[in-house]
Parts: structure tokens; C-alpha cells; sequence
């Protein structure tokens, strides 16, 4: 559903079709409301479940990067090859990236003699990327996007379509308030469909034991 799809449903739990009682610029905010609600308790479960990607070239002897402007956490950095082999990079973690980072990849001569970068920073929005680039190289970037609030009708959140009622019924219910309405009957719907979303996102993530299988494997 999209937004003025959304928000019909919310008129319909809250009784009224036409706006009356209820502006749609204020059922806008309670949806949005919802939707973070929503997207939030996903990734409360299926912490990568939000990520997507995206690809930059790097530019010779140019170390930092603009992340993008959805980028809320990166997952994985990896570099791709003239073959499009992906190889992953090494995280220099702070409060020290220096004391996980080979000394010598400081050196900005050094990049000239290594095949690509192996190590990145994160340095505020930018990444930096180690050695510094002797050549123009491809990067990828795997991340959480960051949420945003939908600004038209036609904006579709974030979150699985299946999922879409529940931010109605979580704004409705944040919209009753104004005239102190009783939902109980729709704040136990609510419930009802958090568990279903919950069973349903559970499937999508791994066991612990096939985590640390992962793991041990690479």
C-alpha cells in the first residue's frame, strides 16, 4: 500500500472516510509514526534485514568518500576486481583505526605497489579507503539504509508489503488519543499482527549455530 492507501485505512479503523475530526496532515504523522514503529521492531529481529547497496570508482590518490545519503550503517565493503571478483576489505574499527591498520598502508606510496585497497576507515558520513588508490577501482558498499518519511501520496514505506496494515493500525491508534478514544479491540489486532510479523521475519534469520558455522568457515 502506499501512503493514501494507508491512510484510508486508518480513516476506516477510525471511523470517519472523509476528514473531519482528523486532517490528513495529522494522519500523515501518525502514519510515519507507524512505519518507523514497524521498521524498527523488524530490524530488532533481522538486524539485516533493511540492507541494500551501491557501487563508486574510486580516483587516484584520493583516500575519502562520501557515503550515501541514505547510509545509516555500513555491513560490508568489499572491492571488485577487472574479473568482478568481489573481495571483501578490513574494517579499522576506532577509537584507534591506526593500531588495526598495517603501518606501511599509511604511507601514501605505498598503494602503487598493491594489486587494490584492503582496509577502510569510517570517518563521519566519508569512508576512506587504504591504501590510498594508485588506480581507479571499483567499490561496493553494503548498508542499512536510513528510514525516511514518506512526503507523497504515492510513497510506499520501507518495510514489507505484509506488513503495511500495521502501520495503520499503530497510527489509528495513536490518533484515537485525540478524542480519547477505547481501541482495545484494535490494539489486540495490532498485537496479534506483530506476532505474525515476528514468526514470519524469524524465518529469514539464521540459527546461532549456522551464524557460527558461517563464521568459522570463512
Amino acid at each position: 500500500m502506499n501512503r493514501g492507501e494507508i491512510r484510508d485505512l486508518v480513516r476506516e479503523y477510525l471511523n470517519e472516510p472523509q476528514a473531519v475530526f482528523w486532517t490528513n496532515a495529522q494522519l500523515n504523522i501518525h502514519i510515519d509514526t507507524g512505519m518507523r514503529k514497524v521498521h524498527n521492531r523488524i530490524k530488532t529481529v533481522s538486524r539485516y534485514h533493511f540492507t541494500t547497496r551501491a557501487t563508486f570508482s574510486t580516483v587516484v590518490g584520493t583516500e575519502y568518500y562520501s557515503l550515501p545519503t541514505d547510509c545509516k550503517d555500513i555491513k560490508l565493503v568489499t572491492w571488485i576486481d577487472s574479473d568482478s571478483r568481489e573481495t571483501p576489505l578490513i574494517r579499522a574499527p576506532w577509537p584507534d583505526p591506526t593500531a588495526f591498520t598495517p603501518a606501511g598502508l599509511l604511507d601514501p606510496s605505498v598503494g602503487s605497489g598493491l594489486d587494490g585497497p584492503g582496509f577502510y576507515w569510517i570517518v563521519g558520513g566519508s569512508i576512506r579507503i587504504l591504501p590510498n588508490p594508485a588506480a581507479v577501482q571499483t567499490i561496493k558498499l553494503y548498508y542499512e539504509a536510513r528510514l525516511t518519511a514518506m512526503s507523497a501520496d504515492v510513497d510506499i514505506p520501507s518495510c514489507d508489503a505484509d506488513y503495511h496494515d500495521m502501520i495503520a493500525k499503530w497510527a489509528a491508534l495513536e490518533a484515537g488519543i485525540k478524542d480519547d478514544k477505547q481501541q482495545t479491540n484494535l490494539a489486540g489486532l495490532y498485537k496479534v499482527r506483530e506476532e505474525d510479523m515476528m514468526q514470519d521475519v524469524l524465518h529469514r534469520v539464521p540459527s546461532p549455530a549456522q551464524e557460527t558455522e558461517s563464521f568459522l568457515q570463512e
